[in-house]
């Protein structure tokens, strides 16, 4: 099922101004003194203004106000809504990718990016000397953090198998775009990647990690979508706290609580959560951190339904775990 087709308003005011000048031509010449002249001069002033400031809708693509449609290609216009109350409308102006953000209750657009430089369709060479060519039709898995968004592209790959079969698919560009600025930030990875589903991570410091398909690493990136480093193992998006762009601190079912390193897979140390059941099910919250001790909080479920909390210090250099 194909996209709807754009809608817009289509905001005439000429009609209108010949309407009311051929009607005071046709007004015979001996009917015309001073005074109904300076009266239709007016009024047709008057309905000018009008026709160019307010008297039509404002133009809408999809359900959706624009503020700016100059240089929009309105065809390729995709909608993406990410929660009940906001969506991203992602298009091409001037051959450069546009997003715009927009309230979906009143359908008005509150911020738009816009790319630096003009899109190109990249050909990414694969195996045996195979070629693909990779066509963006849209986004998805869009991931908001504190300082903005990140998603991947979603369109078409066009070549020879296994990675261009014509059938849409995530693809491998990353869009970063902040709160507080107008640029996307467009990442095209050298190598074809696909993503895994929606394999983005907030991680620290402000950097995203986004995970891979067909290759086996996660990446680093800052929000200026550029590389920070190489992932050996992706953390978890449930349990794993970051303690800097390679180490994590994981809280793992079992109870073992370590501190990873995701480039080497190898853990620094480890200690065990021994209040815990190993079969109980707990949710882990971090309610205050310094530059060593890290203090938490465990609600924990176990097996037979019974309830309760714990709350512990932890040190993050050696792994020495206090219980409060």
């Amino acid at each position: 099922m194909g996209s709807p087709e754009p809608q817009y308003s289509d905001r005439r005011w000429f009609p209108r101004f010949f309407y009311l000048l051929f009607s005071i031509g046709s007004i015979e010449k001996n009917t015309f003194d001073m005074n109904s002249l300076k009266f239709e001069c007016y009024l047709l002033l008057s309905v000018l203004i009008l026709s160019l400031f307010g008297c039509d809708k404002e133009e809408t693509v999809q359900g959706y106000y624009i503020k700016n449609l100059k240089g929009l290609d309105l065809e390729k216009i995709q909608v993406y809504e990410f929660s009940l109350d906001s969506a991203l409308l992602f298009g091409f102006r001037d051959q450069k990718i546009w997003i715009g953000l927009f309230d979906n209750h009143t359908k008005k657009q509150l911020h738009e990016w816009e790319s630096l430089n003009v899109y190109k369709e990249k050909e990414y060479k694969i195996d045996y000397g195979r070629t693909i060519t990779w066509n963006i039709e849209g986004i998805d898995c869009l991931l908001k953090t504190d300082l903005g968004y990140v998603c991947y592209s979603r369109g078409i790959s066009y070549g020879e198998d296994p990675y261009g079969g014509g059938y849409p698919t995530l693809g491998p560009d990353l869009f970063f775009f902040k709160h507080d600025e107008n640029i996307i930030y467009v990442n095209q990875p050298e190598k074809f990647i696909t993503a895994n589903v929606c394999g983005l991570l907030a991680w620290y410091n402000g950097s995203i990690v986004s995970g891979s398909s067909n290759v086996n690493e996660s990446i680093v990136y800052s929000m200026e979508g550029e590389k920070i480093t190489n992932l050996k193992y992706s953390p978890n998006r449930i349990n794993d706290i970051p303690v800097s762009y390679t180490e994590g601190i994981r809280i793992n079912r079992g109870y073992v609580v370590d501190r990873y390193d995701y480039q080497t897979g190898k853990s620094i140390w480890e200690t065990s959560l021994e209040k815990v059941q190993a079969d109980a099910l707990m949710t882990v919250d971090t309610i205050k951190r310094t530059e060593e001790i890290w203090e938490f909080t465990c609600d924990i479920t176990n097996k037979d339904g019974s309830k309760e909390q714990i709350k512990f210090t932890l040190n993050i250099k050696n792994g020495m775990l206090t219980y409060i």
